[in-house]
């Protein structure tokens, strides 16, 4: 039920790196990574109720109260929900990376660890119960689906740099 009512629309990341190099074929490299994903939370309940209370109250011609009647009311419709939801991630990349020259350019392969500092979100998922409940911290009916702690993953990549002026490179990784 998850997968249906998420779909992905976009990621994006951005980042510095500061580079060291040891020798001729080994550098050293770390850095600040941001990283945003979002997706479209699509959720429509064709079922779905909703439960109104009216109470009115009766009052003599003189102006005297003379009683109060409650009427409880359910209509019935469609709960649509249509909301985005963003993930965000700051990472600390800490990279050795093997290079090797092939003529004005240069190939190399990069892995390391990379440190999760943050991790934030915002937005609605299914519950277990399928009822859509916020992510969003500090929302009354939040869901705590996530936890918030300092995460460590992998990195493995490799890439080309390629001079375009004597102080201008292209770089792809």
């Amino acid at each position: 039920a998850r997968r249906a009512t998420e779909q992905n629309k976009y990621s994006w990341s951005g980042g510095a790196r500061i580079n060291y190099n040891i020798n001729h074929e080994f550098s050293v490299r770390a850095g600040l990574m941001y990283e945003q994903l979002g997706d479209l939370f699509d959720y429509i309940d064709t079922l779905a109720t909703k439960r109104t209370t009216r109470i009115d109250s009766f009052f003599s011609s003189d102006g005297t109260f003379l009683y109060t009647e409650t009427k409880t009311e359910l209509i019935l419709g469609t709960q649509i929900k249509k909301i985005h939801n963003r993930y965000h991630h700051l990472d600390i990349p800490l990279l050795v990376s093997y290079e090797l020259p092939m003529g004005r350019a240069t190939l190399m392969a990069n892995a390391g660890p990379v440190l999760n500092l943050t991790t934030s979100y915002r937005g609605q998922i299914l519950d277990e119960g399928l009822i859509p409940q916020h992510i969003t911290p500090g929302e009354p009916d939040q869901l705590q689906a996530y936890k918030t702690n300092i995460g460590l993953s992998i990195y493995l990549g490799a890439g080309a740099l390629f001079p375009l002026t004597d102080h201008i490179a292209a770089l792809i990784e």
